[in-house]
């Protein structure tokens, strides 16, 4: 008898399990030809241990268990063991035999090429983000590039509130349109080269500092065109497709009067932003500000204004504590400071990588004028205004 609760075949429940049970029993004798498994290659599962050792190494962090058995192996003995790995003979070779055949093999070109640039890779994108400046989160990543086109957003025109639709009453439409500012992604890069001496001698900062410093340079790229963006014409940032800079009097978003960072200079500032309109004209945006931006002369200043400090009578309590986040970058000119909403909320700067390309990206090739291999170090991006109602800028004083 079946039990209270087991399905029998003629019940829905019973006749999916019987389903199951037999196509499980059918696939059991099938054959597992080109049957995609979990489970790496050896010489996969080495190359990817090895990776993570060089990683650790380059960047001083904690290796993983399974690549620390290869934190003191050198260059030239991970060469030998990708060889050995693929069946070939070392005991005969020197280290620059053996790290010359390793990386002119047939068989294991893929495996110590990809462990120098997968580790590579690694390190060059931490590096990156750490010497990323502040002003990348003034701009909205816009996630969709698919070549070095021209890009330009989408905007609401005419617009306004949603009007009420009465019983039986035709909902209007909306009207958007493209946005006149645009930008377009570019292509930034450099080459270095490791030569096989570099590695036989097991100098890994020959291979680490270069990808340092090209982080480095790829974080200042993109800064240096993000300040130049807002800080073009005398401060008054780049022009749009008006014809009027990003800062201008007749935008709303440029105090007349310069003044240093106050109680009353960062009120004048957010009611400003408050009332911006949209691009229909009719609605208040109500903007709020989410970051202050000055140069490395403003910071204390601007700093003062964000601390929370328990005043002791009511004349000392600082409206703005705690209200904003402080940004700041020392390309930025001196005096002058801004206020930025959130790039979610009310973008003014986007920015964007090329599908597929995000930061910037290590590749190898087989060296020509060198005994070794060429490494480049490219950056597919862009960045550009989009709107001038997300940010206020005052002259300073």
């Amino acid at each position: 008898m079946l039990g209270r609760h087991e399905a029998t075949p003629y019940t829905p429940e019973g006749l999916m399990a019987e389903i199951g049970r037999r196509y499980a029993q059918r696939d059991m004798g099938a054959p597992q030809f080109n049957r995609v498994t979990s489970e790496q290659p050896p010489a996969a599962r080495l190359q990817a241990r090895m990776a993570d050792a060089l990683y650790a190494r380059m960047s001083g962090s904690e290796p993983s268990d399974q690549a620390r058995e290869f934190m003191n192996m050198s260059l030239p003995r991970m060469a030998r063991a990708l060889l050995e790995e693929a069946g070939e003979r070392t005991s005969h070779m020197s280290d620059f035999q053996a790290v010359e055949a390793a990386m002119r093999s047939q068989h294991t070109t893929s495996d110590f090429s990809n462990l120098m640039v997968q580790s590579g890779n690694r390190y060059l994108s931490d590096v990156f983000e750490s010497a990323q400046s502040s002003l990348i989160q003034l701009a909205r990543l816009r996630q969709d590039i698919p070549d070095f086109r021209r890009i330009s957003s989408i905007e609401v025109s005419e617009f306004g509130t949603l009007p009420k639709v009465n019983e039986g009453g035709e909902i209007k439409h909306g009207t958007f349109r493209e946005r006149a500012e645009g930008y377009q992604a570019e292509t930034f890069g450099k080459i270095f080269g490791l030569s096989i001496q570099a590695i036989v001698n097991d100098t890994l900062g020959a291979f680490s500092d270069p990808l340092r410093i090209m982080a480095r340079a790829a974080a200042e790229t993109q800064a240096a065109q993000l300040v130049s963006l807002i800080t073009a014409n005398s401060g008054n940032g780049g022009l749009m497709a008006d014809g009027l800079t990003l800062f201008h009097a007749s935008r709303g978003n440029r105090a007349a009067t310069g003044a240093s960072i106050s109680v009353s200079s960062l009120s004048e500032a957010r009611t400003a932003m408050r009332q911006q309109k949209d691009v229909s004209g009719e609605v208040f945006m109500n903007v709020r500000p989410r970051f202050v931006v000055v140069g490395a002369d403003q910071e204390t200043a601007a700093e003062q204004f964000v601390m929370t400090i328990n005043p002791s009578n009511s004349a000392q309590v600082n409206p703005h504590a705690g209200r904003y986040e402080v940004l700041v970058d020392p390309r930025l000119p001196l005096t002058q400071w801004r206020l930025f909403a959130d790039p979610a909320v009310a973008p003014v700067l986007e920015h964007g990588y090329v599908n597929g390309y995000e930061g910037p990206q290590l590749a190898m090739r087989e060296g020509f004028n060198i005994l070794g291999n060429e490494y480049r170090v490219s950056m597919h991006w862009g960045c550009g205004l989009i709107d001038f109602r997300g940010a206020f800028l005052n002259p300073g004083a």
